[in-house]
Formats: structure tokens, sequence, C-alpha cells
């Protein structure tokens, strides 16, 4: 009998932790792992996010997406995000899909080119887009290591 209120609050302490991740741009299905920024010039610079799924659904496979978002002046103009899906065990690890979006954020942003590949443990989406005559663009890698960890 003494057993069942320790696993009773085990039990509560487990779904405590599963009810509180980060969340990414509002999306309830997925948490932020890491963020960072690059700057451009004085006035612009990229923000880099990975984030991955709430629950992931195989083990060692990875799913994640990097999305760089590119601010001028304080506004969002556009965003690049490539999402792969990796194989890992331990020894190694291998990209085995990969996809690229770029949404845009204000009028007068055009895209011009977009696409996404594989190469080893990674996966990459290029993106091009045109704004007020300047041509901007980027290549996001997502990178999966031995262990299963995106950087």
């Amino acid at each position: 009998m003494r057993r069942f209120p320790i696993v009773v609050t085990c039990l509560f302490l487990i779904l405590g932790m599963m009810a509180v991740p980060t969340y990414a741009s509002g999306s309830s299905d997925s948490i932020v792992i890491s963020q960072s920024v690059t700057k451009v010039d004085d006035d612009s610079y990229y923000l880099e996010i990975i984030s991955i799924p709430a629950i992931q659904l195989y083990s060692n496979t990875k799913r994640g997406t990097k999305t760089a978002a590119y601010v001028a002046s304080g506004t969002t103009i556009y965003s690049i995000s490539v999402t792969g899906t990796f194989n890992y065990d331990g020894t190694s690890s291998e990209a085995i899909s990969a996809s690229g979006t770029i949404t845009t954020y204000v009028d007068g942003v055009s895209i011009n080119n977009r696409y996404a590949y594989t190469s080893g443990a990674s996966a990459y989406a290029f993106g091009s887009v045109s704004y007020n005559g300047v041509t901007l663009q980027k290549t996001v890698t997502l990178t999966c290591d031995k262990d299963g960890n995106l950087s």
C-alpha cells in the first residue's frame, strides 16, 4: 500500500514535466531547442531557430526544422526553413529527407528560387528572393550528429 502514493506522485511529476515545453512561434506541437543571430550589416540580421516536434514518433529517427528569418530595420522581410529527417545509431547519422519553404512577411518580396536536398548528415534549403531591387540569397543547413543532436 505504501507504493501507491509513490507511483501516483511520480506519474504526476512526469505528466507535469511533459506539459511545460517552450513552444516555437505559437505552435503547440514544436519545441525550440536553439536560437542564434547572424548579423548581415548594421541594420539587418538573420534570426535562426531550430525546433523539433514535441513528440518524435520513432527511436533512432530525428525530425527537425531550422528557420532563418531575415530582419531589416526591425521588420521581418522573409524566412527560409529546412525540415529534415535523420537516422542515427550512436556511430553515424544520415539525412534521409529534406524540404524547404520560404515565407514572405511584407509586400514587394518575390520568390526567385527555392530547393532542398540532403548530403551526408545534413539537410539543406536554398532560397533566393528579391526585395526593393536587391536579391537576397540564403542557404539553411540542419545537421544531425551520431547521437541525434541537431545543429
